[in-house]
């Protein structure tokens, strides 16, 4: 029997991309695993940044089926208690962390089902004990068929992220370096015959700019390189559908520091290269590979 203490995800606190709030749910879903506790689903309602979902210039007629789509990847069963008749109280809580957890978890056991945590943030747990996610892995939703999908090839995905057309333009992202030493002579990266899939967060016209921005002249060598290598497709600001799908998808899958990459690897069942500065902790059997 589950500890009589509801936790769900406070989609109300901060509101930003698919991948950060996506990430959010899967986190707080783990933890009610594996502590055993009633999980109330509460999906991503709203995304501020609508241009994560359409890209610059995107069809905003798409945004509310597009929401719909993403939200399967991080749907998850709520524990239904029919017997409880009283509204639990809500306790809001930004990031929670073990102390708070225990607190709640006693005061359940004196006052059953009287307590909701609404929580923003799991990482007070999860980013301590990162294998905690794992625990989502045997109530990935079944009815999402990209999960289950098997390429007739080997296919990598690489996620390059350089925050060109991104709000935040001081967070620090991998250099071309990074992505170049890991596609071109990783160990163990290239497989014979293995298709690469290339996502970046560019637009196509970026580079074909007369005076390209400092990110763009510093990716435009590597992008020149990988458009003239075979068995390797580049895309720039490919619907967030495909990306995701291919990434969630992966044999082997190099993620950028971004949570969109992250949230698919926690969910992909293939490798995952994890880079060394990333921001969040790295899980059971990725390789960690030195962001220097």
């Amino acid at each position: 029997m589950p500890f009589p203490l509801y936790i769900s995800y406070d989609d109300k606190k901060i509101r930003d991309g698919f991948g950060a709030q996506g990430l959010r749910i899967v986190g707080i879903f783990s933890v009610a695993k594996f502590f055993n506790l009633k999980y109330l689903h509460q999906g991503i309602s709203e995304i501020d940044n609508k241009v994560e979902l359409l890209g610059v210039g995107g069809d905003e007629s798409r945004y509310s089926s597009v929401l719909k789509e993403m939200n399967r990847y991080v749907s998850f069963p709520s524990h239904l208690d029919t017997k409880v008749g009283n509204t639990p109280i809500e306790i809001k809580i930004h990031n929670l962390g073990f102390r708070k957890l225990f607190k709640y978890i006693l005061l359940s056991l004196i006052r059953p089902n009287r307590y909701l945590l609404k929580v923003c943030l799991p990482f007070g747990i999860v980013d301590r004990f990162p294998w905690i996610y794992l625990f989502c892995r045997s109530s990935i939703p079944k009815h999402i068929p990209v999960l289950d999908q098997e390429f007739p090839t080997t296919v990598n995905v690489a996620h390059i992220r350089a925050s060109e057309h991104s709000p935040d333009k001081t967070r620090p992202q991998l250099s071309p370096a990074y992505y170049e030493k890991l596609i071109f002579s990783g160990k163990d990266m290239s497989t014979s015959g293995a298709r690469w899939i290339i996502h970046t967060d560019f637009n196509d016209d970026d580079f074909l700019s007369i005076v390209p921005s400092e990110r763009v002249d510093r990716f435009k060598g590597l992008i020149s390189n990988l458009n003239k290598t075979d068995n390797v497709d580049v895309y720039h600001y490919a619907k967030i559908e495909n990306v995701f799908r291919d990434m969630v998808s992966a044999d082997i899958l190099i993620i950028s520091r971004s949570a969109l990459s992250y949230l698919a690897g926690v969910l992909c069942k293939g490798k995952v290269i994890y880079p060394s500065n990333h921001g969040h902790a790295q899980l059971p059997r990725w390789i960690r590979e030195s962001s220097e």
